[in-house]
């Protein structure tokens, strides 16, 4: 995996910006991982895949992210800093990949976790009662003792009901939420952090920003963008300094 800058930088925002929150997250990660398919990026699990791209994030932008979130109760802005090891060194130890099977009445139900590939099969489908249905008989297998496959519309409300309590399962600790606590009025926030959606912020801005510094540095000197994009960032940011003053 390979940080995000410059030529990869541009790539990505140049393809993401025409892209789903899901495919920019598979974005994102192919073009650090270019030796990898799209498609095995895909078949990842969502917590494996949310894993890489903490660890692209921490390559990428450093260890410490810094966001705000608005308060619930006074709309105040919310600042919270967080070190990034504080998610990758638990999310590590997790068995991201370990299906769950378990048994109830005269039924086995078997679980593993949802990929993008499952999220993307149900993105279109407006009904979210109808999607999250979909995706659980993509992601949980039912068979009965005799060996016959489900029938979703007729199982018991039981099974059913362990069929979802067990897709829950195997996704438990997976999600990232973090608690701030509002500095105005003290309202404490719970706000589920989406890594691929503000990595995606990140390298928005972060290229937009290198798009200024190569239309300065073109305009004062003549450069061509490759050749802009080959001086290392630290030379950029030197002669930028110098066409600034």
């Amino acid at each position: 995996m390979h940080a995000l800058v410059g030529d990869q930088l541009l790539a990505a925002w140049d393809r993401g910006s025409h892209e789903s929150d899901l495919a920019r997250a598979l974005t994102l990660l192919h073009i650090s991982s270019p030796e990898r398919s799209r498609e095995s990026i895909a078949a990842l699990s969502l917590a494996e895949r949310d894993l890489e791209l903490w660890r692209l994030r921490r390559i990428t932008f450093g260890e410490w992210l810094r966001a705000t979130l608005p308060c619930a109760a006074c709309s105040a802005q919310i600042e919270f800093t967080l070190a990034l090891s504080d998610v990758i060194e638990p999310l590590e130890r997790l068995q991201l990949t370990t299906a769950v099977t378990t048994h109830i009445e005269d039924w086995a139900v078997a679980a593993r976790p949802a990929t993008t590939r499952d999220l993307e099969a149900v993105l279109s489908i407006a009904d979210d009662e109808l999607a999250r249905q979909i995706l659980l008989e993509r992601c949980v297998a039912l068979t009965s003792r005799s060996g016959t496959a489900a029938d979703w519309e007729n199982l018991p409300d039981t099974v059913r009901k362990r069929a979802v309590e067990t897709f829950d399962e195997v996704h438990e600790g997976a999600e990232f939420t973090c608690i701030a606590s509002c500095p105005q009025c003290g309202a404490v926030e719970l706000e589920d952090l989406d890594i691929g959606r503000f990595l995606w912020f990140e390298v928005r801005n972060a290229a937009k920003r290198l798009l200024v510094e190569i239309h300065e540095l073109a305009s004062a000197y003549g450069w061509s963008e490759s050749a802009i994009l080959a001086l290392s960032a630290q030379r950029r940011q030197s002669y930028l300094a110098m066409v600034r003053t």
